[in-house]
């Protein structure tokens, strides 16, 4: 008897850790963006518990770009190969090279945390710069925008283009506006 209260007490816990609010993926649905002009989607494909996370593993796209003479059709989704979600609310994305991207949802407003580390010390800075209230399809829920900042080795500001997008994480909703975690401080590329 004393087992099966245990198991359920037990998965009652791993599921109240994964229903908090700002989560900023949901696997209940396909949700689609659009930056004005194209249309892009998340559908996961499958969840996996490793440990105490979540992995959440998206569907492989076509790649936008060649690599070598072929396109592939097992490259890696915008929004990246997969996603880990630990209980505290950190999400790690990564980009195409699979280079991590931390996104933190359960901070407060103007908390900072060091999102994604270069090879060379130079370093983007992410934190929460606004909690609001937002009407979007029809739904009104609090949201948080998360910001970017990249600096040098030395901490010292610099222009990145990374500095002009943000994240939008409904409290209730996940992600209501992203930006293309596959291609996102790609060190290869400088």
């Amino acid at each position: 008897m004393r087992k099966f209260i245990l198991t359920p007490v037990l998965l009652a816990t791993i599921i109240v850790a994964f229903t908090q609010d700002y989560q900023c993926i949901k696997d209940d649905a396909t949700y689609c963006f659009s930056d004005g002009t194209n249309f892009k989607a998340i559908q996961i494909d499958s969840v996996v518990q490793e440990g105490e996370n979540l992995v959440y593993y998206n569907f492989p796209t076509m790649t936008d770009e060649p690599e070598g003479d072929c396109y592939s059709r097992f490259g890696p989704s915008w929004i990246g190969r997969k996603i880990t979600v630990k209980p505290n609310g950190v999400h790690t994305f990564y980009n195409k090279y699979d280079e991590p991207i931390t996104i933190k949802t359960q901070i407060d407003i103007n908390e900072y945390w060091t999102a994604y580390e270069f090879n060379d010390g130079r370093y983007t800075e992410a934190h929460i710069s606004d909690v609001f209230q937002k009407e979007f399809l029809g739904l009104i829920d609090t949201v948080k925008k998360v910001t970017f900042q990249t600096y040098d080795a030395n901490g010292n500001p610099i222009a990145y283009p990374t500095n002009d997008n943000y994240l939008l994480i409904s409290k209730n909703h996940g992600l209501i506006r992203t930006i293309n975690f596959k291609l996102f401080l790609t060190t290869q590329a400088d």
